[in-house]
């Protein structure tokens, strides 16, 4: 996964109202340190994002945007 996204997926995540158990947030820890070092995420740790943030907003993936509206 692309910094930039796990930069989104990481703040929409913050900003809900979602509580992290243990495990997410440790992960959440770790995952935003190494964003804020320029790293790109594994295939792994992307997943696992994605499916914390899938929970924080009550379904559905993340799907990059890039501009001019197409992918």
């Amino acid at each position: 996964m692309l910094n930039k996204d796990a930069r989104t997926l990481i703040e929409v995540i913050k900003d809900s109202e979602y509580d992290l158990n243990a495990w997410e947030m440790d992960f959440m820890i770790s995952i935003e340190e190494q964003v804020e070092k320029g790293r790109n995420l594994t295939q792994k740790q992307g997943d696992a994002l994605q499916k914390v943030y899938r929970k924080s907003q009550g379904g559905g993936a993340y799907i990059s945007r890039e501009k001019g509206g197409r992918r």
